[in-house]
């Protein structure tokens, strides 16, 4: 079973993540913007993918190329080590799509 992080763990984790991670309701949650619609759900795909091999279910909320994604451990009620991993790979998920919009293959 995954163990809660106490207050001092959390804000400690906080601090390590990329720029955009916030506290939100007992949440780990960060407003990402994508160039599309399209892009907004291929990057909803690949979080999903991720998602499924790390059996974490994040909450994702999609508005056009606006996409929301709040991370909690629904089986304890709080913020666990897994959310924090979770949201490194969502950062890195984000930032290879990032570099491939910018240089794409001809």
């Amino acid at each position: 079973m995954t163990r809660q992080l106490n207050p001092e763990e959390i804000t400690n984790a906080v601090k390590k993540l990329g720029v955009g991670w916030r506290l939100d309701q007992g949440s780990l949650a960060k407003d990402f913007e994508l160039p599309s619609f399209r892009e907004a759900i291929n990057f909803v795909v690949n979080l999903a993918e991720r998602a499924e091999e790390m059996n974490h279910h994040p909450e994702i909320s999609i508005r056009f190329n606006h996409v929301q994604i709040a991370l909690m451990t629904h089986t304890v009620a709080a913020l666990t080590d897994l959310d924090f991993a979770f949201a490194e790979r969502v950062d890195r998920i984000f930032s290879t799509m990032a570099e491939l919009e910018a240089n794409p293959r001809r």
